[in-house]
């Protein structure tokens, strides 16, 4: 896993072309690193704040639009900046999402991200099954795609040895597989993403299930409309 200040830089543009080449090749295949640059789509907004207080706003502008899926290089960011903004962002939501990077420059301007929906482990699986303490650290976001949605799942406390999925039900009761995983080392979190055809509004809940015996062990549940 790269450093928190090596994601954070390639987000922000000021790693050089050695760095971001060595980077974007380490992204692929670390969803750790994903999890973090996913963080930072809430920077368009968290910027936008800020900028509203500074006296002089920077010449280039100081919002980054569109980080889910570009990124803009602005160079005149310094390593200071890099480091202030993570640190700003320290106590923001975790997620994880794949990331179409394509390498190339986005247009002037692009609109914002959507913004993000957070599903909570609920105190009781349904069958009466309680949740244990560790699956309440578990989370899910779900951001909405042309095609539905996408949801990146944090997880926590999922022991045994026996596969799992995430399955996600609709509020009218229907179901979709997301995505397959082995239990991580005792203690681990595992980090899982997928999509879905339902649209934010549509999906009640996300299920982790067993697959052997179908048991649901975490419940991460959306908010009421």
């Amino acid at each position: 896993m790269a450093s928190h200040f090596d994601v954070a830089a390639y987000a922000l543009g000021t790693l050089d072309a050695r760095g971001t080449e060595a980077f974007e090749g380490h992204l692929a295949g670390c969803a750790n690193c994903q999890v973090e640059l996913f963080e930072l789509q809430e920077l368009p907004g968290l910027l936008d704040t800020v900028a509203e207080t500074w006296p002089d706003a920077p010449a280039r502008g100081a919002v980054i639009y569109g980080l889910p899926t570009k990124r803009r290089r602005f160079q005149h960011w310094g390593a200071a900046t890099a480091a202030a903004v993570l640190v700003f962002l320290s106590g923001a939501v975790t997620a994880i999402g794949f990331l179409g990077w394509d390498g190339a420059d986005p247009p002037v301007a692009s609109e914002p991200p959507s913004a993000l929906t957070r599903l909570d482990p609920v105190a009781e699986e349904p069958g009466g099954v309680s949740g244990s303490l560790e699956s309440s650290t578990s989370h899910a976001w779900v951001e909405t795609t042309p095609d539905g949605s996408r949801i990146a799942l944090d997880l926590g406390g999922i022991t045994g040895s026996t596969p799992c999925s995430a399955v996600v039900v609709s509020r009218a009761g229907e179901t979709t597989e997301i995505a397959l995983f082995d239990p991580p080392k005792k203690g681990e979190r595992v980090v899982v993403s997928g999509t879905t055809p339902y649209p934010v509004a549509q999906i009640d809940r996300v299920e982790v299930r067993r697959v052997s015996s179908g048991k649901v062990i975490t419940t991460l549940k959306a908010p009421e409309k």
